[in-house]
Order: C-alpha cells, then sequence, then structure tokens
C-alpha cells in the first residue's frame, strides 16, 4: 500500500493495474489505507484515470452493499479470523467510506456515470443510507434514465468478484461437466459463501457470471456446466430474502433497459434458460423467477414503467428471433406453470403489437391465450 500510494503521487505507469487488483481484493487488513490513496488523489485520479476512479466508487458502494446491513459477523469457530477482522476494519471505516463515495458521486459525476446502469442498482440497494439518499433525491433522480441506458462495461464486471473467484467460477464452467458440478460447487462454497459476509457476494457473483462471462459456441457444446445452471444454484444457495431478491435483480436488471440494437443477447440468456430448462423438474423456480420479473415490470420504476415493459418485450423476442429458445410456448402453454402467471404472460406480450407477439409467442395471440396442451418434451413429464 505504501508503495502504491508512492506511484499513485507520482503518476508512475503502472499504478493503475496496481490498485485495481488491490481494489478487487476488498476487504482485506488496511484497506482503509487505500480508501486514503483514492481519497487523496480524486481530483487527479478524475482527470487523468477516470476509469480507476469510477472503478473505486464501484468497488466500495459494492462492499458498503453488501455489508449495510449486518454489523461486523462473528465466524461459529472463532473470533478471530482474518474475516471477521475484515469485518471490523470495515465497521471502523465505513463513514469514510459513505463520505468518500458520496463526495466522488458529487463532485465528478460524470466519472461515476461510466458505470452505467449498475451505479444506479448500486444505490438503490443503499438507498437507506441517509448520505446516498439526499444524493440521490437532489442530483442523480433525474439522470437515473439516462445511466441506465448505459450497459455495464467489461471493466466493471472484473470489479463484482475477487481474482480468487473469477478463476474458480470460470473453471467450473469452463471444465466441470454435467452431473460433477456437486463437489465443486460445494467446494467454492465453502470457499467464498460459508463465511462471514459471504451469502451477501451472490447477487454480484450472479451479475458477473451474465455480464463478464460469455462462454463461446464451442464452449456451450461441449457438456460443461451452463451459466444458468451456476445461477440456479447460486439462487436457491440464498437463505436471507432480501440476498435473494438481490440477486434476482442482478439477473433480470439488463432485460429492464433492453436495446436490441445496443443490448448483449448474452447478458439476459441466462435467465430465459434458467426458466425454461426449470419448468419441468424445479417449476417453482420458473415461477418464482416469472413473478420477480412481473414485480419489477410494476414496480422498479413506475415512472417509466411502460419503457421498461417494452424492453422487457424485447427482450422476450430477441430471444426467440435469435434461437436461444424456439418460443415462448413452453411458458404460456405448460400447464406446471402457475395459471395466473401464464396468462399474466399472454397478456404482457399482448400488449406489443399482434405480429410481434405471435413471433415471440410461435402462434395466433388468440390460439396462445386458450392453448392448454403442450407436445413439448421439456412439460411432457
Amino acid at each position: 500500500l505504501l508503495a502504491a500510494s508512492e506511484l499513485a503521487r507520482a503518476a508512475a505507469p503502472g499504478f493503475a493495474p496496481l490498485l485495481v487488483s488491490l481494489l478487487r481484493r476488498l476487504p482485506f487488513p488496511g484497506d482503509a489505507r487505500l480508501l486514503d490513496i483514492f481519497h487523496e488523489h480524486a481530483s487527479f485520479l478524475a482527470d487523468e484515470e477516470p476509469q480507476l476512479l469510477a472503478s473505486a466508487v464501484f468497488a466500495f458502494l459494492r462492499l458498503l452493499a453488501k455489508n449495510r446491513l449486518d454489523p461486523a459477523p462473528q465466524c461459529l469457530e472463532c473470533s478471530d479470523c482474518g474475516e471477521c477482522k475484515n469485518a471490523k476494519n470495515l465497521a471502523g471505516c465505513r463513514e469514510n467510506l459513505v463520505s468518500f463515495c458520496a463526495s466522488v458521486l458529487r463532485d465528478h459525476t460524470q466519472v461515476c456515470e461510466l458505470i452505467g446502469r449498475d451505479l444506479v442498482r448500486c444505490l438503490h440497494e443503499l438507498v437507506l443510507v441517509q448520505e446516498f439518499h439526499e444524493l440521490w433525491k437532489d442530483s442523480m433522480l433525474g439522470r437515473a434514465a439516462e445511466i441506465c441506458r448505459i450497459g455495464m462495461p467489461g471493466w466493471c464486471t472484473a470489479m463484482a468478484v475477487s481474482p480468487e473467484m473469477e478463476t474458480q467460477l470460470l473453471f467450473m464452467m469452463n471444465n466441470v461437466r454435467w452431473g460433477n458440478q456437486k463437489r465443486y460447487q460445494l467446494w467454492f462454497a465453502r470457499k467464498h459463501l460459508m463465511v462471514p459476509g459471504g451469502e451477501e457476494r451472490i447477487p454480484d457473483i450472479v451479475r458477473f457470471i451474465c455480464c463478464g462471462y460469455h462462454p463461446t459456441n464451442k464452449v456451450m457444446q461441449s457438456g460443461v456446466i451452463a451459466r444458468w445452471a451456476v445461477i440456479g444454484w447460486l439462487l436457491t444457495s440464498c437463505n436471507k430474502s432480501y440476498v435473494q431478491a438481490n440477486a434476482k435483480v442482478a439477473l433480470f436488471y439488463d432485460w429492464l433497459f433492453f436495446d436490441e440494437g445496443k443490448g448483449n443477447l448474452m447478458n439476459i440468456e441466462p435467465a430465459m434458460l434458467l426458466m425454461v430448462n426449470s419448468v419441468s423438474q424445479y417449476t417453482d423456480i420458473t415461477n418464482m423467477l416469472l413473478e420477480f420479473l412481473f414485480l419489477l415490470v410494476e414496480n422498479y420504476d413506475v415512472r417509466r414503467k411502460e419503457a421498461i415493459a417494452e424492453c422487457v418485450r424485447n427482450a422476450f423476442a430477441v430471444l426467440v428471433k435469435k434461437g436461444v429458445v424456439p418460443s415462448l410456448d413452453i411458458l404460456t402453454c405448460c400447464e406446471k406453470l402457475s395459471p395466473m402467471l401464464r396468462q399474466k404472460l399472454v397478456a404482457f406480450l399482448s400488449s406489443a403489437s399482434p405480429e410481434e407477439t405471435e413471433k415471440t409467442c410461435g402462434q395466433p395471440i388468440d390460439e396462445a391465450s386458450k392453448a392448454m396442451d403442450l407436445n413439448n418434451r421439456v412439460c411432457s413429464n
């Protein structure tokens, strides 16, 4: 940290990657000094290394979001392990973290907008913190719609997880074949989730999988565990309702602002495949996700509800158009799903033009609303 401070002070070549590496390892003993470095050089970084400053704001906001509801936790086995020390250290510098993030958001708003729509997601999770609540009302509320049009950049997705987490997640999704995943999932959970504050990391892990890792066709056809399956496992690993809600927001977030011309299909694919592939044996997961998606459309931003609904309809249409799923019959016609949700989905898609709805559902809308029998292998059991 002393070397990083001196390199930053001298604006030496290579100081930015060093600081990014440290940010990805938060929290760690001495991280208060890292905060001091960014606080001291904020104005310089805003002019010369705006991406680095935005990375710091995102990393510190996520750190606050993951720990805002829980005081310094204690491990069951001990009271002096590294995780407990890090949690206590965070509690000690929380006020400085909030002050730094609020000041940079206020003084360097354009730099922070580089984070894209996930900046809004972070602030929503922290809206109960007084400083962020006031900042949201005073300066961010009017800009939120514009910021949400900006997708999460690649350099930002890397900030969501530690380097060790990234390596292990990529190993699972590139090398572990179906049927062998349980022991690797347990290994990952023991290392990263079954520790103080570990469960709160799940929303960021989901976000990383959706936006930070897009497998090639070769990988997808190789028989390794798919992204949607890893996300499904993570959702069922949530014991706290607010963590599961935040994880579902992370999963569907790009749906709410999807633009076919600018959006990335791979960001929205996992949610669709998770719903479709769960409908046979794990129907409750599909019901849960569809219900939550409708809740988001209705309540996430009531002032822009129609715009969000149109983005979600576009997401469904593009997923069918690009062949991710052959049609939405599997959802609109499957008797295993909640009848209310099926009817709601058909009505929701009907709000689009009849031609678009027919393309999406795979059949005329008047027939889709009545169809109850589906000769589809997923729903045949």
